[in-house]
């Protein structure tokens, strides 16, 4: 305005005013990006759409499978005692007190009572630790002694503890009940009777561990140097069930998914009967060759397995190589996979 009005030319004017306001952009341009992208973000993030590598966003777009580990991705991961069979009623305390010092919880506030506890490990060992307390085993007052210990491995499916009470020492497992009751003397009338009992609660949907103990004659004796197959002629005690409820909602997604073209497969660790029940309440439909153990995905030749994928739903007690073998195997016929878990058992795959 004060241009035209001292006598310059439209013309002159207009290309005078481009040239300051594209002058000018330069500057600003970054602050005014800066906030558009974080707008942009922000946007996303509230429809949970964050991503930093796009190419992960393209594969996951291309996602034809989904391996999915149960505990603590399908269910809640908050188990409960559910029940304690002991062989010997007498010795149902003796149970929880081996089952306790066999796990590796940390209590950060043992002062307060059970039920105020914070505590810290994996789903199974807390769910241990607070369902015995609730029967009043509490772990921190045990006068007994961890003297060695052998954690949990996914491979063998146990641990096992040597512990001092007074003056005595044993040996004690903790871990899947059939291969407890596989390092135990027992006549085989009473093997079925357990193994029947540890099926029916696996197949009402229940996590299952089984107790085993023998006493030592010394208390020198390397557990860590002790080859895991020669843990056997052990005292079978009992078993402890667990249960651990579904997470609300994972019904509706798994739908949403097969209606995306996805398929869900369950990869777990657990019972056969326990893996199954989760799938049926989950909706899935389980028809002939719909479930595969462990021990056969093991001796399995992939070519054979790669056969067998387009009926299989669920994969029961897999160990973390069995796991990746069953990844390679969807790979290997075509299919992009997504793997979720949330255990160490599940990083290789």
């Amino acid at each position: 305005a004060v241009g035209l009005y001292v006598g310059y030319s439209f013309y002159d004017i207009f290309i005078t005013s481009v040239a300051v306001a594209v002058a000018s952009v330069p500057e600003s341009l970054p602050v005014a990006l800066t906030v558009i992208l974080s707008i942009g973000v922000d946007r996303l993030a509230k429809r949970k759409g964050v991503t930093r590598k796009l190419l992960a966003a393209e594969t996951l777009g291309s996602t034809s499978v989904i391996l999915t580990d149960k505990t603590g991705t399908l269910t809640e991961a908050k188990m409960k005692l559910a029940d304690v069979v002991a062989k010997d009623p007498r010795l149902k305390n003796f149970i929880m007190e081996l089952a306790g010092l066999n796990t590796q919880v940390v209590i950060e506030n043992s002062d307060l009572p059970f039920s105020k506890w914070i505590l810290h490990g994996s789903p199974l060992e807390k769910a241990v630790v607070s369902g015995i307390a609730e029967y009043g085993v509490i772990l921190p007052r045990l006068s007994s002694r961890v003297l060695e210990r052998l954690p949990f491995s996914s491979a063998s499916k146990f641990s096992a503890v040597i512990v001092k009470k007074r003056q005595e020492h044993f040996l004690s497992l903790l871990g899947a009940p059939e291969i407890i009751l596989g390092k135990c003397r027992l006549p085989d009338e009473e093997r079925k009777k357990y193994l029947d009992l540890i099926t029916e609660k696996a197949y009402a949907g229940e996590r299952v561990l089984g107790v085993a103990f023998r006493e030592l004659e010394s208390p020198r004796f390397n557990i860590l140097g002790l080859n895991r197959s020669r843990f056997k002629e052990f005292e079978f005690l009992g078993i402890l069930s667990f249960r651990d409820p579904i997470r609300p909602h994972v019904k509706e997604v798994i739908r949403e998914i097969e209606r995306a073209g996805i398929k869900t497969v369950i990869v777990t660790g657990d019972h056969r009967g326990t893996a199954e029940a989760v799938a049926k309440e989950l909706g899935f439909k389980l028809g002939e060759g719909a479930v595969l153990d462990g021990r056969e995905i093991d001796s399995i030749a992939p070519a054979e397995l790669a056969r067998k994928l387009g009926a299989l739903k669920v994969f029961s007690r897999v160990t973390p190589e069995g796991k990746l073998k069953i990844v390679k195997a969807y790979q290997a016929s075509g299919e992009i996979v997504a793997m979720t878990g949330d255990g160490i058992n599940d990083a290789p795959a």
